[in-house]
């Protein structure tokens, strides 16, 4: 394989990054949207799963995730809204 090659896949795996790992946790808390330039930062993440169900059914995928845009809109996602929407994202670190 020539180096061109792997340069390209490396750039291609890195521009085709979703916001969710394989087991639906979510990767970054901050993050810019490459498609739409905008950056969003997961602010609270609440559970559906019910109290009178049992615990260890309970899975990540049954969460609600508030997101917060650079321009102040909030927005309640769920994990499979999460997984559909953000496709290609790069992470971004927040100064404190």
């Amino acid at each position: 394989m020539c180096i061109s090659n792997i340069n390209f896949i490396f750039a291609l795996n890195r521009l085709i990054m979703n916001i969710l790992n394989k087991n639906n946790t979510i990767r970054f808390g901050s993050f810019r949207c490459l498609d739409t330039d905008k950056v969003y930062t997961i602010i609270s993440t609440v559970t559906t799963h019910g109290p009178k169900e049992v615990q260890y059914l309970d899975k990540c995928i049954k969460s609600k995730d508030t997101l917060k845009r650079e321009d102040g809109l909030k927005r309640i996602f769920t994990r499979t809204q999460l997984k559909k929407r953000f496709k290609n994202v790069e992470q971004v670190l927040i100064k404190q």
